[in-house]
């Protein structure tokens, strides 16, 4: 059941979870197996809400563990807050790639063009769809905070 007027507070929650998640997993992992587990969990994150999508679909009832896992990691958009922790963390250690990155007018277009196409043609990436979006907003907001001069501001 929905609450009148109150769908936005959706993205409160998903802040909330961002605060009180990645700062233990920052202070916790050491280095090393911090960079590992922030390449690796949102490849981990993704695929495990895309198959328990799949075999929720295929499952013969509601309250299934695949229905579960499925609806807390799609509720929770645990895959795109880690995409975006790849983002930040690369911009804090590795400067220099963003900035090399950054400069390059063709990708940075391109992603403009890539969510346009999405969003016009209501194009769906079965079980991929946000995390789509995160990776290419994710690189808009890396590229035009980097740029003396972007294409677009935000």
């Amino acid at each position: 059941m929905t609450v009148s007027y109150a769908n936005p507070l959706w993205s409160i929650g998903v802040e909330e979870q961002f605060y009180l998640f990645w700062p233990l997993l920052v202070n916790y992992l050491k280095r090393k197996t911090f960079i590992i587990t922030i390449i690796i969990m949102p490849i981990l994150l993704v695929a495990l809400n895309s198959i328990s999508a799949h075999l929720y679909t295929h499952a013969k009832y509601f309250n299934s563990f695949f229905y579960y896992t499925a609806a807390i990691l799609t509720i929770t958009k645990l895959g795109c807050m880690a995409i975006g922790g790849i983002g930040a963390y690369f911009c804090f250690y590795h400067k220099k790639i963003i900035e090399k990155i950054a400069k390059n007018k063709i990708i940075e277009i391109s992603c403009y063009f890539a969510i346009l196409t999405l969003i016009i043609f209501k194009i769906r990436i079965k079980g991929f769809e946000f995390e789509v979006y995160s990776i290419l907003f994710c690189y808009i907001i890396l590229s035009t905070s980097m740029e003396k001069k972007p294409t677009a501001k935000i």
